[in-house]
């Protein structure tokens, strides 16, 4: 009998990663997908005779239903609601964790942030301290997944002007400090390989993921200057310049939380603190000028 895995929030960008590599797999599970609103399940999901789309919304208890299931993959949402990140956090996993106890589930991913085990100075990470205190012993296998910022969070690089002289702007400084970063699809295996397999010595297991190799921001210019066969000049965006950044794209109350997760990811902080592969450490293998090349054919201006 195959496994039956359970994402949620199904249309998270990890959850549609594990979602597709779990669909792509040889072990055949069947998947159910817990979407707010199931319109927005991709076709190519919807079309595969293992997957099932239910509504559902960790916001509530009701409906969410992991009957049936061998293993389930949980993605904490944050909320641009204006609520402590702290509280939220505490509201959706207790509700996931009761829905985990009537279901009798007995094996639980759940996707992490690196530094989730201090309680202060990560910022937006908050939501993901909570989240694994309350959930780390709700069933009897429990994998916490603490990964590092996303290759793909360096999208706008290629969706904002470049300008005259022409210059892409990043977070990471000073210019030479390197982070782990990793992509999605390396987090989405392993968060599908984690759910496919039973662990060895009791829960919890915590993991942390990174990519191949450590990034600065000198190597994102020269991966840019690759990709786009383009001549850039290196901005470092810190203070207000990153604050302005964050409000094109965040509500004013929620800039706090990221400049602080994104202070605690630079030298010094304690996010940044745990940039060492261990024993516990899983390597992807996607590069970031792979994903740089992926965005450059995706905005047109790859070489």
């Amino acid at each position: 009998m195959s496994t039956h895995i359970t994402v949620l929030p199904a249309s998270t960008k990890v959850g549609k990663e594990a979602i597709r590599l779990l669909l792509a797999s040889p072990a055949n599970p069947t998947i159910r997908g817990i979407y707010r609103d199931t319109s927005k399940a991709p076709d190519e999901y919807t079309s595969h005779p293992n997957f099932n789309a239910v509504k559902g919304d960790v916001a509530s208890e009701e409906g969410l239903d992991f009957s049936n299931s061998d293993a389930v993959l949980y993605v904490p949402p944050p909320t641009y609601e204006i609520i402590d990140q702290s509280d939220w956090a505490k509201q959706t996993a207790n509700n996931v964790k009761g829905a985990l106890k009537k279901s009798g589930v007995k094996r639980l991913v759940v996707l992490s942030g690196l530094g989730s085990h201090n309680d202060h100075g990560i910022g937006f990470v908050r939501l993901n301290h909570h989240t694994d205190k309350i959930l780390k012993d709700s069933v009897p296998e429990v994998t916490i997944l603490q990964s590092t910022h996303f290759q793909e969070e360096f999208e706008y690089m290629f969706q904002m002007p470049l300008g005259d002289p022409p210059t892409i702007s990043s977070w990471i400084a000073p210019r030479d400090f390197k982070i782990p970063i990793v992509s999605l699809r390396d987090v989405g295996e392993v968060c599908a390989n984690n759910l496919l397999s039973k662990l060895e010595s009791p829960g919890p297991q915590v993991l942390k993921i990174f990519g191949p190799r450590a990034y600065s921001s000198i190597d994102l210019r020269d991966m840019f200057e690759v990709t786009t066969d383009n001549k850039v000049e290196l901005g470092l965006a810190q203070g207000e310049d990153l604050k302005a950044f964050f409000r094109q794209i965040l509500p004013e109350h929620c800039i706090p939380d990221f400049m602080e997760m994104i202070e605690s990811s630079l030298p010094g902080g304690l996010i940044a603190k745990e940039y060492e592969v261990d024993e516990n450490t899983v390597t992807g293998k996607v590069e970031m000028l792979e994903v740089f090349r992926e965005l450059g054919d995706k905005y047109g201006c790859s070489k």
